[in-house]
């Protein structure tokens, strides 16, 4: 994918839907998606695994679930707003995550992003995450997984969470070689603009192709990636 890496882009605000359906209810979750929206608001942010330990079954879905209601409840909201949501941490078992998460696979990728798609009651979503790292299956695999469902439609771009940079370097490289769309966003703990505590960045010369995802949930959540994903 061909950039132009000195294009100035405005930042945005995302709203992070992580909580809505279990401790937002449907109400309070729809009064902020339309106060967000209303503010001019675009990109909305959750994820098939949002949020398994706020809830008694174990298992996540359920912010996917109100957005789908929300989308249902508005008709028109979809061409209004971007979407994002991530796979890779749903546990397949519940209570027992990370053991049980679902991964990177080219089978968990399909088949977690379906349900995905099934419970947002949409054909497609704008940009799709994976969630983490999976070092346990060949990353061909993962990238070759990912590039097939931009091919038929079901998400527009790709992206990394919680990633090494090399990591992404290197799945960007395979894409290429398996002519395949890349991962074009990176979403991370630490960013340029807060960096790893004792990390010393240059003051300038920044360069990349990717477009930064900051969460600032992920910064201040102290069990982040311990007793859940971030």
């Amino acid at each position: 994918m061909d950039q132009d890496l000195t294009t100035t882009r405005t930042a945005e605000p995302v709203l992070g839907a992580m909580y809505f359906g279990t401790r937002a209810d449907d109400a309070l979750s729809f009064d902020l998606l339309d106060a967000f929206v209303d503010q001019g608001g675009r990109w909305i942010d959750t994820a098939n695994c949002y949020a398994f330990w706020e809830d008694p079954s174990g298992v996540g879905g359920q912010s996917e679930r109100v957005l789908g209601r929300w989308f249902a409840a508005r008709p028109g909201m979809r061409e209004r707003v971007r979407l994002a949501t991530k796979v890779r941490h749903q546990p397949l078992v519940p209570h027992e995550w990370p053991s049980s998460a679902e991964g990177l696979s080219a089978e968990a990728i399909e088949r977690g992003f379906a349900a995905s798609l099934d419970r947002l009651g949409l054909d497609s979503v704008d940009l799709l995450w994976a969630h983490a790292e999976d070092r346990s299956v060949p990353l061909d695999e993962t990238v070759a997984a990912f590039g097939e469902l931009v091919a038929d439609g079901r998400a527009g771009r790709l992206g990394a969470s919680n990633h090494a940079a090399w990591r992404v370097e290197q799945a960007r490289a395979i894409a290429r070689e398996q002519g395949v769309e890349p991962w074009t966003a990176v979403q991370l703990r630490y960013s340029y603009v807060v960096p790893r505590p004792g990390v010393t960045l240059p003051e300038g010369g920044h360069v990349h192709a990717e477009r930064d995802h900051s969460t600032t949930r992920a910064r201040r959540a102290s069990t982040c990636g311990r007793t859940r994903p971030c």
